[in-house]
């Protein structure tokens, strides 16, 4: 017995040191890693579980400017500490403040269809189109034939799309003799001499990118923020772009000026009792507004120009007036009033659609009286900000404690009206309502838009 053991036990060791000698003749036959190229690497950036940085640099002058942005393969991380999260079959926003991570409801786009990737919210590699591409001699990518890419790519580099006019060279280049994507870089030039901008996007951190926090939501399969049916209304009726802001500048509990928000222009007015009140004010500001015209003919003087943009116009005694002159850098177009071309004036007017706080709902309590309350510093900053609040807090030496909503949804839109208090820490606070949703048309500059063809 103890022989057939013995027996057993060298068989075993046998085959034992065959399964280690297969195993190191197996690690030593592995295929050893393949050299890339510009392109082979951009390829491996393409990947859907492609995990890198990319850091951003721009020199414009004497001014520079950098970020750096995190990919992996279920979450995308900005500079902000901001990013999106592939979640529970769906997307989030989330914001990491204060080592405290806040995510927002699965996200869709407008037409309610829910989200399944970030990438379908961002511009990243794998938008681009690199089929048709080749590479120089030097091993050097031009981008410059294709719109497309050169538009997915300003955006990854947060550069304005505007900037398709004064570009030069958008080319990537990549270092020899290296086996990841680490090293490959894409170089934007504008303009020349004293107004030349180059802007850089460099890759790095191949499959290193890892964030715990983030990680560990995925792993714990932790459930979607849910916001309330009021939460959802507010947010709803501020998409529309459709509504009136009423605000009391001085503080007397009366109303002394008006703010018409719609999504192609904007108008502000204030009322009789308030410019007899202050009419340099009111003259200064009021009574005008600006209004987006996209690619329009329009007779100035005797002049045929071509209206791209957003325009400063004037109630003059109920006529429309557009305020422009011939574009002296483009002739044939009209003179917009702002440096970048801008065809969405809910962009340049920094429309209350945006504010943070109509949007991030996590970031809120809640209490019995249905009072929606954010305590959290940088939602009071954007709402103080949006609202031109942030000069007089500052001015006053004033401490924010408290920003609330308080809604009064009722059936139809256009009845609903939202109050926001910003609360401050001496007990006082600057009030704003919202009413009028689906309903903030101006007369005259309905009348405009019908009569010159300026819709669309």
């Amino acid at each position: 017995m103890k022989r057939f053991q013995s027996g057993l036990l060298l068989l075993s060791a046998l085959l034992l040191a065959g399964c280690q000698e297969s195993s190191a003749s197996s690690a030593s036959s592995a295929p050893a890693p393949q050299e890339l190229n510009t392109l082979s690497a951009l390829g491996e950036l393409q990947r859907q579980d492609a995990n890198f940085q990319v850091t951003v640099m721009t020199k414009n002058g004497g001014l520079n400017s950098s970020f750096v942005h995190y990919y992996a393969k279920d979450y995308f991380l900005g500079d902000n500490q901001k990013g999106y999260l592939n979640e529970n079959g769906g997307v989030s926003s989330f914001a990491y403040e204060d080592e405290t991570l806040s995510r927002s409801e699965l996200l869709s786009d407008d037409e309610g269809k829910g989200y399944t990737d970030y990438h379908q919210m961002i511009a990243t590699f794998d938008d681009l189109d690199i089929s048709s591409l080749a590479m120089s001699d030097s091993g050097e990518v031009d981008f410059s034939k294709s719109k497309k890419n050169l538009l997915s790519l300003f955006e990854m580099m947060g550069l304005s799309p505007d900037g398709l006019f004064t570009l030069t060279s958008l080319t990537a280049a990549y270092p020899a003799e290296r086996t990841t994507p680490d090293g490959l870089t894409f170089t934007a030039s504008f303009g020349e001499g004293d107004a030349q901008m180059t802007s850089v996007l460099s890759v790095d951190r191949y499959g290193e990118v890892d964030f715990p926090y983030l990680d560990q939501v995925l792993t714990d399969h932790l459930p979607p923020f849910a916001p309330t049916e009021a939460e959802k209304r507010i947010r709803d009726l501020f998409a529309l772009k459709n509504y009136i802001a009423s605000n009391d500048l001085d503080g007397d509990d009366t109303i002394d000026q008006y703010y018409y928000f719609m999504p192609q222009y904007f108008y502000t007015d204030f009322t009789a009792a308030y410019a007899k009140k202050d009419p340099e004010t009111a003259g200064t500001y009021g009574k005008r507004g600006y209004i987006a015209i996209n690619n329009k003919v329009l007779v100035v003087g005797s002049t045929s120009l071509v209206f791209i943009g957003t325009y400063l116009f004037l109630n003059s005694d109920g006529d429309f007036q557009l305020v422009t002159r011939e574009d002296p850098n483009s002739p044939g177009y009209a003179q917009s009033s702002f440096t970048q071309i801008y065809t969405d004036v809910s962009v340049v007017m920094n429309y209350p659609t945006y504010m943070t706080c109509v949007n991030e709902f996590q970031k809120a309590t809640t209490l019995d009286d249905g009072v929606i309350k954010f305590t959290d510093k940088g939602i009071m900053a954007d709402f103080a900000a949006n609202h031109g609040y942030s000069e007089m807090i500052k001015a006053n030496h004033l401490t924010t404690s408290y920003l609330s909503i308080i809604p009064n949804l009722t059936t139809e839109d256009s009845d609903c009206a939202i109050r926001f208090q910003l609360h401050f820490t001496n007990g006082s606070y600057v009030e704003t309502q919202y009413s009028d949703f689906g309903n903030g048309n101006v007369g005259f500059v309905d009348k405009a838009i019908a009569d010159y063809g300026l819709a669309g």
